[in-house]
């Protein structure tokens, strides 16, 4: 029997299945440390503090990243014994000067581009300010920001000064505040302050000595009233709101946990304690599915072995993890912000780094990497509209077909690299049971003419890298009655699925080309 291969061109878009790939936004020159990064409502940014006191907005690959704010724009009030100081009349008739001493003068010391710009100097910070935490409202615009001097401040969508919002609460000043979320239904403001202690120049001293004086806040925009809502945390750094506003996340860098606060519910006001890591966890980021990557650097103090990513869900299962060492090497990293849909970009912030890396990943090949066992197999009822969940825990769902008689549902787990067999009716009606295990990862299942069933088999050395794509013909037995190996044609590319129709065609699938294949075998 002779095969004939035929491609048709089909209007099908091209998308390749890589482990990741990753680009980096450089910062302007001579300057460090984007530890968080924010994305505005419309999806445009990172926005992020660095060193020298700026929130820079990236603007794309030309413009790069440009200024947007400043966080850092007057000091104090500044007194001098001599009565006979000079003051300039345009400063003396813009103050109320009959109400202050001569001897006084509100230094109205605006931030200089000159003194602050590309500047990596701490020392400047009270002159600069050091912006760290970001979070947009996006109902209104406005960027929330915690600088480590100048406390929390807003800025409108515009870009310029931010205005100073609090400096202390129950009357304790704030010493390093780092990190906020903003809960898009309250509009309140979550934010940390890492220590009532130490400050920014003085984290190594805070990490030695354990400080255990840190608290997790909340900033009420109605009432601009701030709020204490745990106190005694060590080394308070990152803090997501979940996405219904029912709790919020803090890390804790010293006790190298993440506790979880209630905001509301039968536990309303309570706190416990959700993960513990073995490395020391930083910022905390929500996503768009409700769960949350943490920045987590394994290490004595603040000298990492690894910096990874890990993504949890809310009840604190580690669901992947990233390791970024080969990019960073013993760098800390101090964010994963989780961006985009089928291809998973991955944002990572550094204190110490001049860019932000962005990491593209394809979720399948996680999936793979992580064996992910979330998977559920899913009935739809058009009459009643209900969707009903038949199994549960399956090594990547990726493929099901009905059997001919509709007593049963074949699904393929192309993870676990078998086929389970779902029985819908007879007496063993909403059991299932093991069908097949292949030597490959399965992928589509179909029913051919005379009730038996093909599946795409990719069999290769490691996740989703194919050295051998074949189709496979199974009886519902989990019989294999023939195979076809598609190697000559797509060489080591996956296949997605081989249907047969009529007695000598097959149709071949992939996600990695831009034809679909047909095969005819003739005598």
């Amino acid at each position: 029997m002779i095969s004939i291969f035929i491609l048709m061109f089909f209007s099908i878009p091209h998308s390749v299945l890589t482990s990741s790939s990753f680009t980096k936004l450089q910062l302007p020159l001579n300057v460090i440390g984007p530890d968080s990064l924010a994305f505005d409502q419309q999806g445009r940014g990172p926005y992020t503090g660095v060193s020298d006191g700026r929130v820079l907005k990236y603007e794309g690959p030309t413009s790069g990243f440009t200024s947007f704010a400043h966080t850092s724009h007057y000091t104090n009030l500044v007194c001098f014994q001599d009565e006979n100081v000079w003051f300039p009349r345009k400063l003396l008739s813009q103050l109320n000067h009959n109400k202050l001493l001569k001897s006084c003068l509100l230094a109205m010391k605006y931030r200089s581009k000159a003194v602050c710009d590309d500047t990596i100097d701490q020392n400047l910070g009270s002159v600069c300010g050091r912006p760290l935490g970001l979070g947009f409202n996006y109902q209104t615009g406005e960027l929330y920001i915690v600088d480590a001097v100048s406390g929390l401040l807003v800025v409108g969508p515009g870009r310029g000064f931010a205005t100073p919002l609090a400096t202390s609460a129950e009357g304790v000043p704030f010493s390093l505040p780092d990190t906020l979320d903003v809960n898009q239904l309250t509009e309140k403001v979550y934010f940390t302050d890492a220590s009532s202690v130490y400050g920014i120049r003085e984290i190594i001293q805070a990490v030695g000595n354990n400080d255990a004086t840190r608290r997790l806040l909340e900033y009420d925009p109605r009432t601009n009233q701030v709020t204490v809502l745990m106190r005694g945390l060590s080394g308070a750094v990152g803090a997501a709101v979940s996405g219904d506003g029912s709790f919020v996340l803090v890390t804790e860098l010293f006790a190298n946990r993440t506790q979880k606060f209630w905001l509301k519910g039968p536990k309303a006001n309570t706190s416990e304690v959700l993960i513990t890591f073995q490395g020391r966890p930083d910022n905390i980021k929500t996503t768009t599915n409700g769960t949350f990557w943490l920045a987590v650097n394994t290490g004595m103090f603040l000298l990492p072995t690894s910096p990874t990513g890990q993504g949890i869900d809310a009840d604190g299962n580690v669901l992947r993890t990233m390791n970024f060492e080969a990019e960073y090497g013993s760098t800390l990293i101090s964010e994963v912000q989780e961006r985009g849909d089928a291809c998973l970009n991955l944002y990572v912030g550094s204190l110490f780094a001049s860019f932000v890396r962005v990491y593209t990943l394809n979720e399948i090949i996680e999936a793979v990497a992580n064996n992910d066992a979330t998977g559920r197999l899913l009935e739809y009822d058009p009459r009643t509209r209900r969707v009903t969940v038949l199994m549960r825990g399956l090594s990547g769902a990726a493929g099901t077909v009905v059997s001919r008689d509709g007593s049963f549902v074949l699904v393929s787990e192309f993870i676990a690299n078998r086929t389970h067999k779902f029985w819908l009716r007879g007496p063993k009606a909403y059991t299932s049971e093991l069908v097949f295990t292949f030597q490959g990862r399965p992928d589509n299942i179909r029913k051919t003419p005379k009730g038996d069933f093909c599946v795409v088999v990719n069999i290769g050395r490691s996740h989703l890298v194919a050295t051998v794509p074949i189709g496979q013909r199974m009886n519902d037995y989990g019989n294999v009655l023939n195979t076809v190996n598609f190697e000559v044609e797509y060489g080591s590319t996956i296949i997605s699925e081989v249907q047969g129709r009529g007695k000598e065609w097959l149709y071949v699938g992939s996600q990695d080309t831009s034809y679909v294949g047909v095969y005819t075998f003739r005598k």
